[in-house]
Order: structure tokens, then C-alpha cells, then sequence
């Protein structure tokens, strides 16, 4: 069993250094993207049982958005540091897909089904402005992206997440 979980650290370990080199930037550390984002990962108390590249990228990914939030605390910069066009699952020009920014994937099938349910029956405008909220977009990005006004990012946003909490209430 030890060994077993070893190997799995392992396998982690060599996806986090090949996501950390394709997604650190200039502002960011290779070696310590890695080492963040291996720590952050051993913390947890939930390790899935089939690796997926989209969670080791997204534990990777959110690793670098807190270096660079904290990069950016210090120098007093407003959040505005996700570039949109790296917000992508695959390094290849013709990927567009976007990967949440969550690094805990539930592992009760009902409830992860009952999440893509919830958030499938969302509007289109409202899932594509929840999607990128989730991926760690700022509300100004987001309006960039969507080519709308702020508050109408807000708005989507505010009644996606209403219509969310609404459906998945009976999941707690």
C-alpha cells in the first residue's frame, strides 16, 4: 500500500514539473512553482484514485496564481495577472478548453454529477462568465473576454452563483 501511494507521489511529481515549466512566466519560479504545488497537494487529504492531467494542471495552475498573487500583494498591483489567452488545458494552438480553478475533485460520483448538472442547466452567458470566474479570471478580465460591460459580468455572475447554491443545497 505504501508503495503503491509512493508511486503515485511520484507520477504527481513528474506531471507538476512538466505543468510547472510550460506555466511559470517570467515572474514565477520553476523550482518553486513545483515545491508549492507538491506541498500543497501533500496537504491535502484528498488525493484522487485515477490521476487526471486537468487536476494536476489545475493544482499547478493555482499554485502559480498564489505565487503571483502574493508577488503582486507585496508590490501593491491589482489582481490582474492571468493572461487570457494561457488559460488553456493544452499547449497546442487550436485548444480552447478552460480548466476550473479548483484542485479538489469530489470524489462521491452523485455529487460530482449533481455539480455538472447544476452547472450544464445554467444560462450560456452565465455558465461562460462562471467558468472563467472559476478559472481564476478577474471581473475586468472576464468583461474583456466576453466583450461586455462590468457590471453585466457581475450581475451573470451573481445570479449564476445563486442559481448554483439554490440547486446543489440538498448536496451538503
Amino acid at each position: 500500500m505504501q508503495s503503491i501511494q509512493k508511486e503515485k507521489i511520484e507520477l504527481i511529481f513528474e506531471a507538476v514539473k512538466i505543468n510547472a515549466k510550460h506555466i511559470a512566466g517570467r515572474f514565477v519560479d520553476v523550482d518553486d512553482l513545483v515545491q508549492i504545488t507538491m506541498e500543497k497537494i501533500l496537504k491535502t487529504r484528498h488525493i484522487p484514485q485515477e490521476l487526471s492531467d486537468k487536476w494536476v494542471f489545475a493544482c499547478t495552475w493555482n499554485a502559480r496564481n498564489d505565487i503571483l498573487r502574493k508577488i503582486y500583494k507585496e508590490r501593491k498591483v491589482r489582481d490582474f495577472f492571468t493572461p487570457v489567452d494561457s488559460i488553456r488545458l493544452s499547449y497546442e494552438d487550436e485548444c480552447d478548453s478552460i480548466v476550473p480553478s479548483m484542485v479538489y475533485e469530489p470524489s462521491d460520483p452523485y455529487l460530482a454529477h449533481a455539480i455538472d448538472s447544476a452547472i450544464e442547466q445554467l444560462s450560456a452567458v452565465q455558465r461562460q462568465v462562471f467558468l472563467l470566474y472559476v478559472t481564476g479570471c478577474s471581473y475586468l478580465q472576464i468583461s474583456k473576454i466576453t466583450d461586455t460591460n462590468l457590471n453585466t459580468v457581475r450581475t451573470r455572475l451573481f445570479f449564476a452563483k445563486t442559481f448554483l447554491r439554490r440547486q446543489l443545497s440538498d448536496c451538503r
